[in-house]
């Protein structure tokens, strides 16, 4: 599996024509320049402008023969329908950019829509409301209601029957309040089963957001788990960075940090460092890219500003779809290389399991030899040897420590049970769950 892969794009104007470099992974076939309209559909429709992904098929915007846009929806882009977007022309003042369904997410026999226009808080430009609509849409795209909110709705969500909604007014205030102080931003995130009632999530800072296999929630500059209505594990990644913009007015601060593609988390690098994908929530990819905004097509993941596209197939080479997870001391270990299974015995990376042990490592690059050290207790191992000292004395182990993907990796158990810390397997869910030991138990 390969760890990171990368993606430059150095982009000009030659002719009115969009030329670009790419590097990925060294192999430049993977990414694919988007110079013509339709191939987001693979070449059912011509002249896209748009695809949307709605969670049970796709929106696709294009232009008819006399140069007018027109809208379809297609379940697999193999039959495609004309429909009618809803758009609420008379809920917002004449000069208002609200009313229009931007953000459209299937919620189990209708859909729940929001506009988006001022998502970029310092590039929202006039904002005459301090409040939003959540509008409801039966599968035809019509209106069926459209529930008031105070504030502007920032972001939705839909998970196992339950409504999302996260409303802010820290644009309103932008626009309309210099000198507010930051007591006077709200920011609430609401739930509702039935779209009647709403009960506030006081321990949420933005929606949670599922990706057909994990729910995943940022909360105070954390990644957590989300499991039944509530945040659960924290997830600690050994090197994914949590950023926020120090510019409102720059292109990223428009993004939330933590996105969804379809079926790819993603995370928005505001240093300018590129996004971190993934298929769980868990174990991330970095990309280096000058986007920083990914859709959900045909087989694909697209950037339409920038114009190019990755292959979903070629994407999940450099993804981690079946493997190991670790669980230690109550939170899930996001590591840079995922564990792996050699003989039976899980394989993981060395040093951000020691770190969270808080053993201290030492590691002799010319002997290819490390040491790990917590109390009284030391161990010493090689790269390939099964041959271990604990404590000055030799034991040998099923497994010996590998080097992968410049990654140093040990037998989990093993270390970890000699360390002091207790290791159980949950094969449902392909677990392994490392805990401190209680010694008064024994």
């Amino acid at each position: 599996m390969k760890k990171v892969f990368i993606l430059s794009i150095l982009s000009f104007v030659i002719a009115g024509c969009l030329s670009c470099v790419y590097s990925y992974a060294n192999d430049t076939s993977l990414i694919n320049e988007m110079d013509e309209d339709n191939l987001y559909t693979k070449g059912k429709i011509d002249n896209v402008k748009e695809v949307q992904y709605v969670g049970n098929g796709y929106l696709v915007t294009c232009q008819d023969q006399n140069g007018v846009d027109q809208t379809l929806f297609t379940y697999d882009f193999s039959d495609f329908r004309s429909v009618n977007i809803y758009n609420d022309s008379d809920g917002f003042d004449p000069f208002s950019r609200m009313g229009s369904m931007d953000e459209i997410i299937w919620a189990d026999g209708k859909y729940i829509a929001r506009s988006d226009v001022y998502d970029n808080i310092g590039k929202s430009g006039r904002v005459l409301e301090d409040y939003s609509y959540l509008y409801i849409l039966d599968d035809q795209f019509n209106l069926t209601d459209k529930i008031k909110f105070d504030h502007y709705i920032r972001e939705i969500s839909y998970i196992d029957g339950c409504c999302y909604v996260c409303v802010n007014n820290e644009s309103y205030l932008q626009s309309n309040k210099w000198g507010y102080k930051s007591g006077d931003i709200v920011n609430k995130v609401l739930m509702s089963d039935d779209l009647i009632n709403w009960e506030m999530c006081d321990d949420l800072e933005n929606v949670p957001i599922n990706n057909g296999k994990n729910s995943i929630v940022l909360n105070d500059d954390k990644i957590f788990m989300f499991k039944d209505r509530k945040q659960a594990e924290q997830i600690l990644y050994e090197e994914v960075a949590i950023s926020h913009s120090n510019n409102p007015y720059s292109d990223t601060s428009a993004q939330r940090i933590l996105n969804k593609a379809g079926e790819y988390f993603y995370i928005v690098d505001n240093n300018g460092e590129g996004i971190w994908m993934s298929c769980d929530g868990i174990y991330f990819t970095k990309c280096f890219l000058n986007s920083d905004s990914w859709k959900n097509g045909c087989g694909v993941i697209y950037s339409s500003d920038n114009r190019f596209y990755v292959e979903k197939e070629d994407l999940n080479s450099y993804m981690t779809e079946e493997t190991v997870y670790v669980n230690f001391n109550g939170c899930f270990l996001g590591f840079s290389t995922p564990p792996v299974i050699e003989n039976g015995r899980t394989l993981v990376p060395m040093r951000f399991l020691f770190e969270q042990m808080g053993a201290d490592v030492e590691w002799e690059p010319e002997t290819s030899t490390a040491s790990a050290r917590i109390g009284d207790t030391e161990i010493k191992f090689s790269i390939d040897s099964a041959d271990v000292t604990v404590n000055g004395e030799p034991v040998k182990v099923d497994v010996p420590a590998r080097l992968i993907d410049g990654k140093t990796m040990v037998p989990l158990r093993f270390l970890s049970e000699e360390l002091g810390y207790t290791v159980t397997w949950d094969e449902k869910t392909r677990t392994a769950v490392v805990e401190q030991r209680n010694f008064n138990e024994y």
